[in-house]
């Protein structure tokens, strides 16, 4: 994290800083912890690819995790689009953000190809914060951006062992940064908007529940429902929504389904 937030900053300008950070914390990892042995594979990343199977469609367990991934990738596209859009001008002056139906379309279809392969359909927008903090305004960076990914798919066949050695722990800090880049464009909008005191609670505890949990269903269920507890109480400038209502009651009943 500390090396992130050093590379990140501005005034250093230091090309590919969050690849740099992810490389060293993944020496601090070896280095710290004692090494264990790789998890067995069948060495193919083609193995996943089209193993489709629609008998479960008829087992009620199915669904509760295809609610949980809808309502986070659903949310997961749209909050992508506005959180790290809001302090550009990419926004129009009322805060809508032009063709994000297009963009949607685009998360939809990369989340049915990203199925298709076997690999999590939350990969659409991760990269946006630092790509926008650098300087990322046009659809070239997408299309440079997409065009590394397949160079590195295909380098992934001959540098499978090299990148089975990069683990999880080690995006841990570049993604708690990503996290701050979207956040403090929110409170320093250039539309005049601020964060009220219940947003910066609500967001602090959907947080800390996501951290405490590993678990982004139940601090969006959360989320969902404070906002809609809001609405109710007399003299809120919210509407009470029945979409959010029934949106966070199916994502609460599929928590509890699946224990």
């Amino acid at each position: 994290l500390v090396v992130s937030i050093l590379l990140g900053i501005r005034r250093l300008h230091f090309p590919a800083g969050m690849l740099i950070a992810i490389i060293f914390a993944a020496f601090l990892y070896h280095q710290l912890i004692p090494a264990s042995p790789a998890p067995a594979g069948s060495g193919d990343v083609l193995a996943t690819f089209g193993q489709l199977d629609f008998s479960v469609f008829f087992h009620s367990e199915f669904w509760v995790p295809v609610i949980v991934f809808f309502v986070l990738d659903f949310f997961e596209g749209i909050g992508g689009f506005i959180g790290m859009t809001s302090n550009t001008t990419i926004q129009d002056k009322d805060g809508n953000v032009p063709h994000i139906k297009q963009g949607l379309w685009v998360d939809g279809f990369g989340t049915i190809g990203g199925s298709l392969f076997g690999t999590s359909s939350l990969i659409i927008f991760v990269e946006s914060a630092v790509g926008i903090n650098v300087g990322g305004r046009t659809g070239l960076t997408a299309v440079f951006c997409g065009l590394f990914m397949i160079l590195g798919a295909l380098a992934s066949f001959y540098f499978a062992p090299v990148l089975t050695m990069i683990p999880a722990q080690a995006a841990a800090g570049v993604l708690t940064y990503v996290g701050y880049l979207i956040l403090s464009s929110s409170l320093s909008s250039k539309k005049g908007e601020k964060l009220h005191s219940f947003d910066i609670m609500v967001a602090a505890i959907m947080s800390l529940i996501a951290f405490v949990t590993f678990s982004l269903d139940k601090s969006l269920a959360f989320g969902m429902w404070a906002y809609f507890a809001l609405s109710l109480i007399p003299g809120s400038q919210r509407k009470p929504s029945l979409w959010l209502a029934g949106i966070a009651a199916a994502l609460t009943l599929a928590i509890v389904i699946s224990g």
